[in-house]
């Protein structure tokens, strides 16, 4: 409160019955605060008297989880329909409320109290259809605020509603989801009704049985997960994992594995996260930071800074570097290793990723042979990751470094001082011809010391999947929205195969003409955003952070069409 002027009243766990509540009070006493009877307040609300510093709390004050039967619907009752017209926001729904899980790193289960509550699913399927003919959200998002989707046996309702809204209406496009964290049959039958619009993710966080157990976490067994990937994957369903890294107990060699573990039974993408220190969470308490040896920096939430005009203000997070168990150079070695899972995951090197499979290979195991190959290294991809390490040194903060405002004129220039790194660099990378072309050198001559086991047949086929990629990485240093090119393959077929065959198998006798496009806004944007001043690599991390998650690859890649389809498909 001291802190924060503007701020009169805190509200901790739900927030609606007791935001009401005190309004009403506040109605009551002509909105003075001196007024109010602080002894029918609810423990979980907060308030400070400026003249003597004393917060003021009713530490006895009973509070009740709230009936969500009862709440109106914002959606339903009109109050939303502003928010809907703006393009720049996407529509988030709530279908239930709670966690029974508590792991040590999340707070979700403690803020709800773990029971899970549920909203009519009348009132849930009719507000999909309510946005699904509101919303002016241009790429089609919907979210669902939800901890556990398909933990409930109605969810399958619920992802019915969206799938027949997205045929009926043409929304969702997209929609962002946490499904439950154990996957069983039924999270499989949800993520298969919606499989045309999300993909399920399977929450790992670790694969080291005593890194779970330290952060009370308990998966599925290795073998199930195994058995569910293949399952999906019979389905038609997209997956993605996640692992977090700076776990108590886990080192940079076990996480490592753990994602190469991850890549290897083929999930579609492989997320990876810092550990962040969350209040309300058990990581976040004295105790727990003691137990494990946690050393944490605070750094700015590139996407959480106000754009709106008088707010200037922006959200940090505190993130964990170092543990008994992981260093803190360990943790910077992490750092670059995730920022190429992030290169070598993105739609870019889509086709190494799938030769590499095809040869019993992965791109894990890539990015762990070049972090030790350095000695090789090109004098450009050295200077990038030189840049890149120390960038991830100098953003972390120290507490006295938080600020809660800022002047106007600075807030125009935060974005770029607290980018998010590895889009930084991904859009370094990309601004530099002589940079890529090195990288690309680099890892066709060196394809064979960076992958000994692989057979002397794979190497000319991955090697050849390898230019694929680099020609389908848009270079903005001299930028061409489009390209014709003529491969020896069939590539649609190639990506199309069920049964992962190497590229050489689909050898054609005479080349083929393909059309490499990129998306038909990126110039004009690229433009506009030039004309500011700005540098090329700030334009272009720019263009990137104005997407969310992968859906941002499409400011690296060309989109790649038979030659004669995409002809037919402009006439």
């Amino acid at each position: 409160f001291a802190a924060r002027p503007q701020i009169d009243f805190h509200i901790d766990r739900e927030g609606e019955a007791t935001f009401a509540d005190l309004v009403e009070s506040l109605i009551a006493v002509d909105f003075d605060p001196a007024k109010l009877n602080i002894d029918a307040w609810p423990c979980t609300l907060f308030a400070y008297d400026r003249d003597s510093g004393i917060v003021l709390h009713n530490s006895v004050g009973a509070f009740d989880r709230m009936d969500l039967t009862q709440l109106p619907s914002p959606y339903l009752d009109g109050w939303m329909d502003k928010f809907l017209e703006d393009p720049h926001l996407a529509p988030i729904l709530e279908t239930n409320r709670g966690c029974p899980y508590s792991c040590s790193f999340c707070a979700w289960g403690n803020a709800t109290q773990s029971k899970v509550r549920q909203f009519p699913v009348e009132v849930v399927v009719e507000e999909i259809r309510y946005v699904a003919t509101r919303s002016k959200n241009p790429h089609k998002l919907l979210y669902l605020a939800d901890a556990n989707f398909g933990i409930l046996k109605r969810d399958e309702d619920i992802a019915r509603a969206i799938a027949d809204s997205s045929v009926n209406f043409g929304f969702p496009k997209q929609t962002y989801v946490y499904f439950a964290k154990i996957t069983n049959e039924r999270v499989i039958r949800v993520a298969e009704l919606m499989k045309t619009v999300t993909s399920m993710s399977m929450s790992k966080q670790s694969v080291n049985d005593d890194v779970l157990a330290n952060i009370k976490r308990s998966n599925i067994p290795h073998e199930q997960y195994d058995d569910l990937m293949r399952e999906c994957e019979k389905r038609g369903i997209q997956t993605f994992s996640e692992l977090i890294y700076g776990l108590p107990g886990e080192t940079y060699d076990s996480f490592v594995k753990g994602v190469i573990r991850t890549v290897r039974q083929k999930a579609t993408r492989v997320a990876i996260y810092p550990l962040l220190l969350i209040a309300g969470a058990e990581n976040y308490t004295a105790a727990h930071r003691e137990m494990f040896g946690i050393q944490s920096k605070y750094r700015v939430f590139p996407r959480f800074i106000s754009t709106m005009e008088g707010l200037r203000t922006l959200e940090y997070e505190e993130v964990t570097i170092a543990n008994d168990a992981l260093s803190f150079e360990d943790w910077l070695r992490i750092r670059e290793f995730h920022f190429m899972i992030n290169l070598f995951a993105s739609e870019v090197f889509s086709d190494l990723k799938l030769e590499l499979e095809a040869h019993d290979l992965d791109y894990a195991t890539l990015a762990t042979r070049i972090l030790e190959d350095k000695p090789a290294w090109p004098a450009t991809w050295t200077a990038l990751l030189e840049r890149f390490r120390r960038a991830a040194v100098e953003e972390l903060l120290e507490p006295e470094d938080l600020r809660v405002e800022y002047d106007a004129d600075e807030m125009d220039e935060i974005e770029l001082k607290f980018p998010a790194q590895n889009y930084y660099y991904y859009a370094a990378l990309a601004c530099s011809r002589k940079t890529v072309t090195e990288l690309h050198n680099y890892l066709g001559d060196g394809l064979a010391r960076l992958f000994p086991e692989a057979t002397e047949g794979a190497l000319p086929s991955v090697r050849g999947a390898l230019s694929l990629c680099f020609d389908r990485m848009i270079c903005y240093e001299d930028f061409e929205p489009r390209k014709d090119v003529a491969y020896s393959a069939d590539l649609d077929a190639w990506t199309s195969d069920a049964e992962g065959n190497s590229l050489a198998a689909y050898r054609l006798e005479q080349p083929r003409a393909y059309l490499l496009s990129a998306e038909e806004s990126l110039r004009p944007r690229l433009d506009e955003l030039l004309s500011r001043g700005l540098s090329l690599t700030d334009a272009v991390y720019k263009l990137r952070n104005g997407y969310i998650g992968y859906r941002g690859d499409v400011v690296f890649a060309y989109w790649r069409t038979v030659l004669e389809h995409a002809k037919a498909i402009v006439a």
